[in-house]
């Protein structure tokens, strides 16, 4: 009698690893910022990839959609691994893994249905990006060799997600190993021959990247793919390095004045908290000035040779330091956001509210301090291009740029600022970080406008930071065109102004 009822109260371990399953699946169809990362950023590197450097590639004969194509894949199983990280850690920090181990359960319903969950995002989000490449021309050498790779990849990726499970679940601090793990995941992704074939990069960095981590599992993919050797498929570009490509791209009344002072008062007293805060933890103005300083190093280090390839030039650094001035801005507009979500959740806005002086007066600290981080980030970018050779020629131009970069910050600040007040998690804003990388390939500062497909140039040409590009061109050559100076003042101006429209709603009092 007592070993029925004891059957009848003890899930079984398939009807416990069903439910485990379900709960995580139905967790991952809630989760957008996971939906993104498994379906959107993989494909949006591969299309941003081809779109910059297809079109060149295949007047070469280079078939760049494949050789995307692994690595694709093989970035969809790494975002599903950091994700199942994360997804650990969140349920070993609420407690729920300490009351599965609580319950007649085995302890390996928790990991199998972890695994179960990751294969099947796995599983959808490499096939899409599959399709994608196919769409996009990718010929493999056999559909045998196409599924082996993509069952490769699964593998890899089921290892991973183990891998990176186990570290958050024997962590002390689940939530931020599983955040470091993410963090690493991307740079070890560029730092690879997964988007650039390694004979175009200096020699002193060819042995480095062929034998980082990521390397061999993306070649073998690749290899599966191509029908070549597993272990040196790496080595396929070589042949590209002795081919080169076609050449190449006013107020009045007291009473207003007294108002308009006292709003430029308190929205000081706001701004000088935010950078005083800053300045405690130094972390927040590091990154300003040492992101772009980053950002151009890893350009001109990972792109200068496949851009010298196809176009028959290195890059030039004036316009690659701009295009890295608005990336690298927006980005850290975007990632900042998230103090702002940090604040409202305590209520600090709503208490800021009760203060004397205007409502609008916090919101507008946070719009000037950002600036100044903007601004940091676009300027160190300006002036490392200087620096590297740039050239702007009179002192008239280069106090026009100034001017075109200090429009650029307050843009990027005041979206930044405006997702901090509209969005309700701090990913809600990083999520917009793959437009950002994508508006850096689609621009006249990373290739010739004729390089790109034919279809794709129109898109080129009224990219954001083509505006920059352009309009700065025209400044240093002394005759900046109309069209140049209405698609960056379209932009940049349509941004503040949309910001602040949203920003007025979101902080109006709700009647």
């Amino acid at each position: 009698m007592l070993n029925a009822e004891a059957s009848a109260t003890n899930p079984s371990t398939m009807r416990a690893f069903a439910g485990a399953t379900w709960r995580n699946n139905i967790r991952l169809r809630r989760n957008a910022a996971s939906l993104v990362s498994a379906f959107v950023i993989p494909g949006l590197f591969m299309v941003s990839f081809i779109a910059v450097f297809g079109h060149a590639a295949s007047s070469i004969g280079f078939d760049y959609p494949l050789y995307l194509m692994a690595a694709a894949m093989f970035q969809a199983v790494m975002f599903t691994a950091g994700g199942s990280a994360m997804a650990m850690a969140v349920d070993i920090e609420s407690g729920l893994i300490a009351r599965l181990q609580t319950m007649p359960i085995s302890a390996l319903v928790t990991i199998g249905s972890r695994l179960a969950t990751d294969l099947i995002r796995s599983l959808l989000s490499a096939g899409t990006v599959v399709l994608l490449g196919l769409l996009f021309g990718a010929q493999p050498d056999s559909a045998a060799g196409l599924l082996a790779a993509f069952l490769l990849a699964q593998g890899i990726g089921l290892v991973l997600g183990l891998a990176s499970s186990g570290l958050a679940l024997r962590s002390q601090h689940p939530v931020q190993t599983a955040s470091l793990i993410q963090g690493i995941e991307m740079p070890l992704l560029m730092a690879s021959t997964a988007f650039i074939p390694v004979a175009t990069l200096p020699g002193w960095l060819q042995p480095i990247i062929t034998h980082q981590p990521f390397s061999p599992l993306i070649d073998t993919i690749r290899a599966l793919l191509t029908g070549g050797s597993a272990w040196h498929d790496g080595d396929r570009g070589g042949w590209l390095a002795t081919r080169r490509a076609r050449g190449r791209q006013r107020m009045g009344g007291t009473r207003i004045s007294e108002a308009l002072m006292n709003l430029v008062n308190t929205t000081a007293i706001h701004a000088n908290r935010i950078l005083l805060r800053w300045a405690r933890s130094r972390s927040v103005l590091i990154m300003a000035a040492a992101l772009p300083v980053v950002m151009i190093g890893l350009v001109l280090i990972l792109f200068d040779g496949m851009v010298k390839l196809f176009t028959g030039s290195s890059l030039e650094v004036l316009p690659l330091s701009l295009m890295v001035a608005v990336g690298a801005a927006f980005t850290g507009a975007l990632m900042g956001a998230g103090s702002i979500v940090q604040e409202r959740h305590e209520g600090l806005p709503q208490r800021l509210a009760t203060m004397p002086g205007r409502r609008s007066a916090p919101v507008l600290g946070w719009v000037a301090a950002e600036t100044i981080r903007a601004g940091i980030t676009v300027f160190v970018a300006f002036g490392l291009g200087l620096a590297l050779g740039g050239r702007v020629g009179t002192l008239g131009a280069g106090l026009g740029v100034v001017a075109v970069l200090a429009v650029v910050a307050l843009a990027a600040a005041s979206v930044g600022v405006m997702l901090g007040y509209v969005v309700n998690t701090p990913q809600g804003a990083v999520s917009f970080v793959p437009l950002v990388m994508a508006a850096m390939f689609f621009n006249t500062a990373m290739m010739p406008r004729d390089m790109y497909a034919p279809a794709l140039r129109p898109v080129v040409d009224v990219s954001p930071i083509t505006a920059v590009a352009e309009l700065v061109d025209g400044l240093v050559a002394g005759t900046p065109s109309t069209t140049a100076v209405f698609a960056f003042v379209a932009w940049y101006g349509g941004l503040i102004a949309l910001s602040g429209v949203v920003l007025v709603r979101a902080t109006s009092p709700r009647k």
